[in-house]
């Protein structure tokens, strides 16, 4: 009956394994819409044919019954608005609402009553309808009217009998649409007893005047193994997303042209890559949404099976081939409207070499969309190699065939710089946020909590409505262009409708007053009311933001969670079931069992650690007291285990749920994900969290030693590890909550690395499990590549994911400078109050031989150079020049990494091209 099928109501049944016993659960696969965009100017006068008034006493008006009109002119696109908002209405609430046509402009200020429409059977629509007519209007015929200031804005006039929806353009429509949707109110009511009633209602005062602040914004989608859920898309599924964003204004999406990392094929492809694309433009063309294109300049022959490798495109053979790949790419793709070229991660070309390619592809692009724009994207330059680009960027003839510039991850430059870094030519900038990531990269979670960064890891669910939403409102000022988000899958869903939302802007009334977190607070209770029904929205808009709260501060002491659960307790006690089975509220009910899951284990396993530390610090004989140790340890983890049984069973139920519904896979063995750190963190919950498999590899070690005396004496140094002595200081770095003398960054922190740069809480991250090894299978992974980053004892293995055991959990955690932006910031701690003539050591874990490191004391030199020997524990350590504390009082102590080509006469903290370095403990002993 209407232009879009919605295939959601698929009964599936499915077998959760859960524990040690098995429940048989049946679901709905209800993929809800999202919330639309804001609006525009509007309309008043608009008046009803209908003889009688649907306004209901409660100040809302009964849609029950509704017509939708559409006026002239009468383009595919309004069609498809139409039957958009018809298909979503019959797909909540079963009320169908028929669809018509007018010759006559339901909102032109020449005819302020409108002539009753006329339908294809010849009758009029007016004629017996029974509930209101909601008219929709395009004020241009134009996709896009971009001469007007409010291109893609809309108004929405509610009267007595009627509904106007006028659309500066066609999309502007499309999107008045979308805000309609997210204004009304439906529900269905059915129970055992009682029949299915269901009811559409609109506030009978509404007024909404709506345009975006930005032109481009859109979300990235890629077809490609890498991803947790992308991979499992159908196109029936990519088309329902699609309708989702559409509802918060999104008007373009991002596509990957191929595999060009981990594997070039997935076990969870529903088409071919290509076939894949093909079938995603042209849902995208139907909806006249924009189509980008993410085509890094990878060796067009290079070998499937190992990525992307950096080709010579000056070799006429490989620039042959990389012409017959663009043009088999662009002539199948009914829409194109922009290609992205990225410098690396992947491609790694030198800056000569990727502007020519890039304008090569364009030329081939313009074969067949020749409309289409062409940006780069500098990210992973060296800083010299930066600077090149950008002198070419700024010649006259880049500007001729370069449409604008992307500041990304891994940008060697701050997005201020980046600004102004083409000067003369002033290219339009887009931002491409990394919004997927909640570690080890632009926009990770700050002062991430290790227990989270180990279990929870780099794809998880993550709604971040505070801290995204004051990132994208700082970084908003500097993208004229707009928005297009970086992302990996669907567990970055919120986030991406923070960012659309401030992408958008407020309402017109609110444009130069508009406060950012409270307009995105207003998109997510909308976000909430569409995907999961007025009646419980309020309480699921609380849920996103509380999720958020689970990981500020320390897991083992935050309140906020267990807050959370509670929360979803009333929630899953209120929600209608066949609301329990939207995947995003899948999400969020996965999400925070997770984390109350980790907070449990966690306080069983440290109670047992420091029981197990009791237990040796005793004295007496040794072997009696590892024993005791190892008791105190296995209670712990009997413990951890029968206390979060329950909510491991509720995780299953959810991530089982979360594969039937989207395909998102939580777990590598059970659902197939590529390896663990790409979201299958179903595999990582149960990894230990305290220093048990530390101490119990030391045990077996001290067990062998030939004399007992040598054996209380490793214990002894077990127990003093962390001691600094009488009027000494020790702190665990990267352990939130237990380094109490660093010195976090003046400004709040939101995570955001492109303006505001900062040390990172780190963490070594597990080994990961793969579901399927590569050809070249066995081999470790060379640290800091892209499965193995610096620091992780990540491995491709078939084996369970773990934590190294040959080093203290202390060790496991640091605060780091390992990334381009932060490498010239300082790792500082701060020590109050100090005696005056004090003498110190100062020593510290993290660092390698091969680090070059400035170490200074309140100014004074404590060191300079490679860092060079290490005790059998890692330990480095030197001594606080007296200097540096003659005065007593505070103590500003600094670690700095620097180039390690550089002399050691180089002027203190300018060390431009420096090196990233990591600290993991931090002691400070009193000598005198």
């Amino acid at each position: 009956h209407f232009a879009m099928t919605l295939n959601r109501r698929q009964p599936r049944h499915l077998a959760v394994c859960a524990a040690a016993a098995y429940a048989l659960i049946s679901i709905t696969s209800l993929t809800t819409a999202a919330p639309p965009p804001p609006s525009l100017p509007t309309r008043s006068g608009v008046k009803s044919v209908l003889a009688q008034s649907v306004a209901a006493q409660d100040g809302s008006m009964d849609l029950r019954e509704a017509t939708i009109v559409v006026g002239p002119p009468h383009t595919d696109l309004m069609t498809t608005a139409a039957n958009l908002l018809a298909s979503h209405v019959l797909d909540r609430t079963g009320l169908t609402w028929s669809v018509t046509s007018s010759d006559t402009d339901p909102v032109s200020d020449s005819h302020p009553v409108p002539l009753p429409p006329h339908r294809p059977d010849g009758a009029s629509a007016g004629e017996g309808a029974a509930g209101p007519v909601i008219y929709l209007r395009a004020g241009s015929g134009a996709e896009v009217d971009r001469g007007s200031p409010q291109a893609e804005g809309f108004t929405i006039n509610v009267n007595a009998t009627s509904v106007a929806v006028n659309g500066a353009d066609g999309r502007g429509l499309l999107f008045g649409v979308g805000r309609l949707i997210r204004e009304l109110n439906l529900t269905v009511t059915q129970n055992y007893y009682t029949p299915r009633a269901a009811t559409a209602s609109i506030s009978s005062a509404l007024t909404v005047a709506s345009f975006p602040d930005r032109p481009m914004r859109g979300i990235q989608m890629g077809y490609r193994p890498k991803t947790n859920s992308y991979d499992g898309l159908t196109p029936a599924l990519f088309e329902q997303y699609v309708v989702d964003l559409i509802l918060f204004g999104v008007n373009q999406i991002e596509l990957i042209t191929g595999s060009f990392d981990d594997a070039p094929y997935s076990p969870h492809f529903a088409l071919s890559h290509d076939a894949m694309n093909v079938a995603m433009s042209t849902i995208l063309a139907k909806y006249h949404i924009n189509v980008s294109l993410w085509y890094p300049a990878c060796h067009p022959g290079g070998d499937p099976n190992k990525g992307c490798q950096t080709g010579d495109y000056n070799d006429p053979a490989v620039m042959a081939a990389a012409v017959a790949d663009w043009d088999a790419k662009f002539s199948a793709m009914p829409r194109i409207d922009t290609v992205f070229i990225n410098a690396g991660d992947p491609g790694g070309q030198n800056p000569v070499d990727l502007m020519m390619i890039a304008q090569r592809a364009r030329a081939e692009l313009h074969k067949y969309h020749p409309n289409a724009d062409l940006w780069i994207c500098p990210q992973d330059f060296s800083v010299p190699d930066y600077n090149k680009w950008a002198a070419i960027a700024a010649q006259p003839a880049a500007a001729e065939w370069m449409a604008g510039i992307i500041f990304g991850p891994g940008m060697p430059v701050s997005l201020d710089d980046f600004r102004n870094t083409t000067h003369p030519n002033v290219y339009p900038i887009r931002l491409y946020p990394d919004i997927t990531h909640s570690l080890g990269d632009q926009i990770p979670v700050p002062n991430w909590d290790a227990a989270f960064h180990w279990t929870e890891n780099r794809e998880t669910v993550n709604p971040r409505p505070l801290q995204e939403g004051a990132i994208a409102a700082a970084q908003m000022p500097y993208a004229d262009a707009g928005i297009s988000t970086y992302n990996e899958g669907a567990h970055d869903d919120v986030n991406k409708h923070v960012w659309a939302a401030v992408a958008w802007g407020c309402d017109t009334d609110a444009k130069t007053s508009c406060d950012p977190a409270a307009h995105v607070h207003d998109w997510l209770k909308h976000y909430s009311k569409v995907h999961f029904g007025p009646e419980t929205a309020d309480r699921m808009t609380d849920l996103i933001y509380s999720l958020e709260q689970d990981w500020v501060g320390p897991a083992l002491t935050n309140p906020a969670i267990n807050a959370t659960f509670a929360l979803l307790q009333e929630i899953l006690a209120e929600m209608p079931v066949r609301l329990r089975w939207v995947w995003r509220a899948q999400q969020l009910f996965y999400r925070a069992n997770y984390d109350r899951f980790v907070q449990i284990r966690l306080a069983a396993e440290i109670a047992g650690e420091a029981a197990a530390y009791a237990a040796l610090a005793k004295g007496g004989d040794p072997v009696a007291a590892m024993a005791a140790a190892e008791a105190a340890l296995d209670a712990a983890d009997a413990q951890s285990n029968a206390q979060s049984a329950t909510l491991w069973t509720e995780m299953r139920v959810w991530a089982e749920a979360l594969f039937q519904s989207i395909h998102e896979q939580f777990s590598v063995p059970i659902y197939g994900g590529e390896y663990t750190r790409r979201g299958a963190n179903l595999d990582t919950a149960k990894l230990p969290l305290s220093n048990a498999p530390y101490l119990r590899g030391q045990f077996e070690s001290i067990r062998k030693l030939a004399s007992s005396s040598e054996q209380v004496a490793a214990i002894q140094k077990l127990v003093d590890w962390t001691n600094a002595g009488p009027g000494g200081f020790y702190d665990d770095m990267g352990q939130v909550g237990a380094m109490p003398r660093y010195v976090h960054p003046p400004f709040p922190q939101n995570g955001d690395q492109s303006l505001r740069p900062s040390p990172i809480v780190d963490a070594e991250s597990p080994s990961d499990q793969y579901y399927q090894l590569p050809p070249e299978a066995g081999q470790g992974i060379v640290a800091g590549s892209e499965s193995g980053r610096a620091g992780t004892a990540s491995t491709k293995t078939l084996d369970p994911p773990t934590l190294p055991s040959d080093r203290p959990r202390q060790q496991l955690t640091w605060v780091a400078t390992t990334r381009p932006l932060t490498h010239n910031q300082p790792i500082e701690l701060k020590y109050p109050d100090l005696p005056a003539k004090a003498l110190y050591n100062l020593s510290a874990t993290g660092l390698s031989k091969d680090d070059a490191v400035v170490v200074t004391a309140n100014g004074h030199l404590v060191f300079n150079g490679t860092v060079g020997y290490l005790t059998d524990s890692g330990v480095w350590t030197a001594p606080i020049p007296p200097a540096a504390t003659a005065l007593g009082g505070d103590l500003l102590v600094a670690f700095l990494g620097r180039a390690a080509d550089r002399g050691s006469d180089r002027e203190l903290g300018f060390y431009d091209t420096g090196t990233g370095i990591k600290i993991a403990e931090v002691w400070l002993r009193r000598q005198a």
